[in-house]
C-alpha cells in the first residue's frame, strides 16, 4: 500500500489530500499539523477578530471531511526529514515511513530582536490561537498598537478598532500598504482611517518594549517617542517555515526550492503553499506567492504530480481581492516595479479619480502592455484586467479609453473568426481546345 504524507493542514495541504483521494480511493493519507483545529480559513482570521466570522465559520470542511475521506490525523510538530530513508521524524522521537511526502508546512510571521520583546501582551497574527489571544485581551486592553502597515495590520487595525480600542499603527515606511496598495489608495485610505480615530504614524517603528510584572505597558519608537499600550500586535510579514529541512538534502533557499511540477530535488518529495520557492518562467528566476489563492492552486497541482498526471504549475499574475476598511479593493500584477531611471521610460501609469473621492482606478503599462492595476471603492472589471495581463495584450491604442464606462472590455476577448477563403467554383472555367 502507497502511504502518501502531507505535512501541514492549512489549504495547500488539504488541498492536495482532497484531490489525491478523489483519485486513489484505496491508499493511505496522513496529514501531520502542530495545530489543535482541522482546516480553517487563514486569511479570515481578521474577520474572526471584528466579530464578522465565528468559530464555526472559519472552517474549510465539514467536521466529518477527514473521516470520510479516510484521511489521517497526527497533532504533532515535524523536527526532521529523512529522504534516504523516507522518513519524518516528530517532536518526541516519533517516525511516521512515507512512500510520497508533500510539504505544505507554510509560513510564520517575522518578528525582530527587540529589547524586551517576550512580554506578555506581544502576539504575532497567524493561526487561530493567536487571534484567540488577541481577541481576549482587545476585550479588556483599551490601549493598542499595531507594528506593520501591510494588509494584515490595516485589517487587524480595523478589527481591534472596531472592539472599542485606542490604536496606534507603527508604519516603517513612507505609506501604508507598500507594496501591494498603491501610493494614491494609500492616502486615500490613511485619511479614512485616520478620520475614523485610528492613529497612524509613518517612517516610524519600535525600538524597544517596556513593561512592568511581565507584561507590556509602553512602546518606545524609534523617533524617541512612548506609546502606552496594553496590546501589541506584530504584522510586518512571514518567512518560510523550513528550518526542520537544514541538513536534510532537500533543496531550500528563502523557501523550499521546487520545479515547475512542485518537485524538490527528490522525486517522492513534493512543496506546495507559503514555504516553497518556484521558477517562474515568465521571469526566469525564483519567487514565491505566499497568499491564499496560489497556495490552494499549488496543493491541487501538486496532488496531482504525486499521482504522476505530469501537470506544470502556472502562477500567473498575482493578484489580491479583498476589503481595507470596509472598502473594496483588488491589486494585480506588478504595480509597484523596482526600475531603474533608464528603465522608466518604458512605464506609464494611467489613473481615474486619484485627488478626488473615494474611489480609484490605476493601471502600470511597459511597452503598452498592462503590467499591474488597482482598484480602491470598486472592483468592477478587475478580473478583465487581470486578464489582460494574463495574455500579455497590447493595449497601447486603447489605453486612455480603458476607464471610459461607455467602452465594451469584453469586446476585447472576443476572438475574431478568420474570414473563409475565396473559392472558384468549377463551373467559372472554360476550357476551349485548340
Amino acid at each position: 500500500m502507497v502511504h502518501y504524507v502531507i505535512i501541514g493542514n492549512g489549504i495547500a495541504g488539504i488541498t492536495a489530500a482532497e484531490t489525491i483521494r478523489k483519485k486513489d480511493k484505496k491508499n493511505r493519507i496522513t496529514i501531520i499539523t502542530n495545530e489543535n483545529y482541522q482546516s480553517y480559513f487563514r486569511a479570515a482570521l481578521t474577520k474572526y477578530l471584528r466579530g464578522d466570522f465565528d468559530e464555526e465559520n472559519l472552517q474549510l470542511k465539514p467536521l466529518k471531511f477527514y473521516e470520510k475521506q479516510n484521511i489521517g490525523m497526527i497533532n504533532k510538530q515535524v523536527t526532521k526529514v529523512i529522504p534516504e530513508t523516507n522518513q519524518v521524524v516528530l517532536e518526541g522521537r516519533g517516525l511516521v515511513k512515507f512512500d510520497k511526502l508533500l510539504i505544505a508546512s507554510g509560513a510564520s510571521p517575522v518578528t525582530e530582536a527587540w529589547p524586551c520583546g517576550d512580554l506578555n501582551g506581544i502576539h504575532v497574527l497567524r493561526n487561530l490561537d493567536d487571534a484567540k489571544k488577541i481577541l481576549t485581551k482587545a476585550r479588556v486592553h483599551r490601549r493598542v498598537v499595531i507594528v506593520g502597515g501591510g494588509i494584515l495590520g490595516i485589517q487587524a487595525a480595523e478589527a481591534l478598532h472596531r472592539l472599542g480600542n485606542r490604536v496606534t499603527m507603527l508604519v516603517r515606511g513612507k505609506e501604508i500598504g507598500w507594496p501591494v496598495i498603491d501610493a494614491c489608495v494609500a492616502r486615500k485610505l490613511s485619511t479614512r482611517m485616520t478620520n475614523a480615530g485610528i492613529d497612524i504614524r509613518l517612517n516610524e517603528t519600535v525600538k524597544e518594549f517596556r513593561g512592568k510584572d511581565q507584561s507590556v505597558t509602553d512602546v518606545k519608537s524609534t523617533k524617541g517617542k512612548i506609546y502606552k499600550t496594553n496590546l501589541v500586535v506584530i504584522a510586518i510579514g512571514v518567512k518560510p517555515n523550513i528550518s526542520f529541512l537544514t541538513g536534510s538534502g532537500i533543496g531550500i533557499d528563502e523557501g523550499i526550492l521546487v520545479n515547475d511540477h512542485l518537485q524538490t530535488n527528490h522525486a517522492n518529495i513534493f512543496a506546495a503553499g507559503d514555504c516553497v520557492q518556484f521558477k517562474n518562467p515568465a521571469l526566469l528566476q525564483y519567487e514565491d506567492r505566499r497568499s491564499w489563492f496560489p497556495a490552494a492552486k499549488m496543493g491541487e497541482t501538486a496532488g496531482q504530480n504525486i499521482l504522476e498526471e505530469n501537470i506544470a504549475f502556472k502562477p500567473g499574475v498575482y493578484s489580491s481581492f479583498t476589503q481595507l476598511f470596509g472598502i473594496p479593493y483588488a491589486f494585480i500584477g506588478n504595480f509597484n516595479p523596482k526600475v531603474s531611471l533608464k528603465e522608466r521610460k518604458e512605464y506609464r501609469l494611467i489613473h481615474l479619480g486619484c485627488k478626488t473621492g473615494i474611489k480609484h482606478k490605476a493601471i502600470v503599462l511597459k511597452n503598452g502592455r498592462i503590467v499591474g492595476a488597482s482598484f480602491f471603492g470598486e472592483r468592477t472589471n478587475a478580473d478583465l484586467f487581470k486578464k489582460m495581463i494574463d495574455k500579455e495584450m497590447n493595449i497601447d491604442l486603447f489605453a486612455k479609453r480603458l476607464f471610459d464606462p461607455m467602452f465594451d472590455l469584453k469586446s476585447l476577448f472576443i476572438e475574431k473568426k478568420p474570414e473563409p477563403e475565396e473559392t472558384i467554383e468549377e463551373s467559372s472555367f472554360s476550357s476551349t481546345a485548340e
